[in-house]
């Protein structure tokens, strides 16, 4: 008989239930969830044909939005603690199971590793969770059977919650740049905080070299961003802008020059943030 149980005889019940379509079992939700996560056609394929650790098998397609072997191993040895701990626990239904929320972590893991591969919608995400077995689960008997077999009824809401909060909450670290001018030097020559921000630092250097040129600074003073700062301030903002009066063709070329190292840079930068 041992041949013919399927990863280990914690899955090959769930599968057992999920085919006889008993929709209050544990078991039966713990493959439906794989089946929503993942391929129906796959998850039930895998079983019907005996498909386990081969590239059309179980624990390969497990594999498919990112999932490590080892997750993957201790998911299945997590299904297969519960199945154990029920088995020998079965009579007394207070008993608290530890394994039926690492299970459903484990599911939960699966997921949020589907969307961000996926970028899957809010709402997407609120039906999920609308059908796991958690206290705000959408049925009364998901929730009672949750209330009745964790010892911390909470967690498995608090654990989705945090993994949602993650995903909807990607942050952009933007490498640390030497050689910042005060912001109100580049804001002179049209520079915003978010375009120096996508720019890399070789492009910012050659900003800052034609700055100092245009100010007649020397780039190797120590001095040369409280210059800059100092100089800015004191100029007459009317020659900075581009117009066609007498005196400004100088200063139409350096912005000129100016703008294209600005455009390349900020181009550089965006691809740079998105690799």
């Amino acid at each position: 008989m041992e041949d013919k149980v399927f990863i280990n005889t914690g899955i090959e019940k769930c599968f057992q239930e999920y085919f006889k379509k008993n929709t209050m079992s544990f078991y039966s939700f713990i493959i439906s969830t794989l089946c929503k996560i993942f391929d129906k056609l796959d998850i039930e394929n895998s079983y019907k044909l005996d498909l386990r650790y081969d590239a059309c098998g179980f624990m390969f397609i497990l594999k498919r939005y990112g999932s490590k072997d080892k997750e993957i191993e201790n998911f299945a040895h997590h299904v297969e603690r519960f199945y154990q701990f029920e088995e020998k626990k079965c009579q007394i239904i207070e008993k608290k199971n530890p394994y039926l929320v690492l299970v459903l972590k484990d599911l939960i893991d699966f997921y949020f590793k589907k969307c961000h591969k996926l970028k899957l919608s809010k709402e997407e995400i609120n039906e999920f969770y609308s059908d796991l077995y958690c206290m705000n689960s959408k049925s009364s008997y998901k929730r009672s059977y949750v209330f009745l077999k964790c010892e911390y009824p909470e967690e498995i809401d608090r654990y989705f919650k945090n993994k949602a909060y993650e995903y909807n909450t990607q942050l952009t670290f933007m490498p640390v740049k030497d050689n910042v001018l005060d912001m109100t030097v580049y804001e002179k020559f049209g520079l915003t905080k978010d375009k120096v921000d996508l720019l890399n630092q070789e492009t910012l250097d050659e900003i800052n070299a034609k700055v100092y040129e245009y100010l007649h600074i020397d780039p190797k003073s120590d001095d040369k961003n409280f210059l800059a700062n100092k100089f800015i301030n004191e100029m007459d903002l009317s020659k900075l802008k581009l117009n066609a009066t007498s005196g400004q063709i100088n200063i139409k070329a350096f912005l000129v020059i100016f703008g294209s190292i600005i455009v390349l840079g900020i181009i550089i930068g965006m691809l740079f943030v998105r690799w």
